[in-house]
């Protein structure tokens, strides 16, 4: 019975100092410069529509040309995570295997109010999302041999509506949208969805950009046709002028932010 005993202590002193196996490796973070290609690809927030795209834009635009980074931006006003997993044939071609490839990619606020219907549940926003990463992951590698070395996602910002959906329903898609990002600023769960850096608009610049729509309204709404694009309360949803421009301001300290733990 003694050595029994011994054995099972033996045994449970092994157990208990076995070391516990190593998770994957951190990425480096990245630098910016001429071996950099950013590529963006988004919502209408981010197009080269009835303004400049946002590679253009502020500190953004002074970023980028400061850094020498090539970008390329392929927002489209309208899309959503799904139509963009779906439609992601010119992002990939812009891919260039001989520098460090960075793919910013935003959604989310079409894809929960799309027309006749809102999306209140966040984590069907998490897996819209993990979808459309896995696949132009999947697709790049397959092209290239090799996937985009960081996906830098961007978050959601206070929005309203031009379907004329219910308050109610404005209300529960806008919550849906901050505790989608509320998921995103915990790195394991960023991690999930295939993402590396996560441009969380709502804290960088609450003031502006957080809010639900119906009871607080974000401050890029406070002025219409100067920091927000519609003029009629009630339809308030993209930001324009120093909104815009703060918008841009996010994105660019995420991405120095990275870039400066690399010096």
């Amino acid at each position: 019975m003694s050595m029994l005993l011994g054995l099972l202590a033996a045994g449970a002193t092994v157990q208990a100092t076995a070391p516990v196996p190593a998770g994957p490796a951190a990425k480096p973070p990245f630098k910016l410069g001429r071996d950099t290609n950013l590529v963006i690809h988004a919502n209408s927030y981010y197009a080269q529509w009835t303004y400049p795209g946002i590679q253009d834009v502020g500190e953004l635009g002074a970023l980028i040309r400061e850094s020498g980074v090539t970008a390329s931006n392929f927002a489209i006003p309208g899309t959503t995570w799904a139509v963009m997993t779906l439609s992601n044939q010119n992002v990939i071609s812009a891919f260039d295997p001989a520098k460090t490839n960075i793919l910013v990619c935003g959604e989310t606020r079409n894809q929960t109010f799309e027309l006749g219907s809102v999306i209140t549940d966040p984590q069907v926003l998490v897996q819209r999302t993990r979808t459309y990463i896995t696949r132009i992951q999947a697709e790049t590698k397959a092209k290239y041999g090799k996937g985009w070395d960081y996906v830098v996602l961007c978050g959601t910002i206070a929005t309203q509506d031009v379907h004329n959906y219910p308050s109610e329903q404005v209300l529960a898609g806008n919550n849906a949208m901050a505790a989608y990002d509320e998921f995103m600023r915990d790195r394991a769960n960023l991690a999930s969805v295939g993402a590396d850096y996560f441009v969380d608009y709502r804290t960088l610049d609450a003031a502006t950009f957080d809010g639900d729509g119906v009871n607080r309204l974000a401050g890029f709404m406070a002025s219409p046709g100067v920091t927000v694009m519609e003029r009629t309360a009630g339809t308030f949803v993209h930001p324009i002028g120093a909104a815009r421009e703060a918008f841009a301001a996010c994105i660019a300290q995420t991405l120095r932010k990275v870039a400066d733990a690399a010096s």
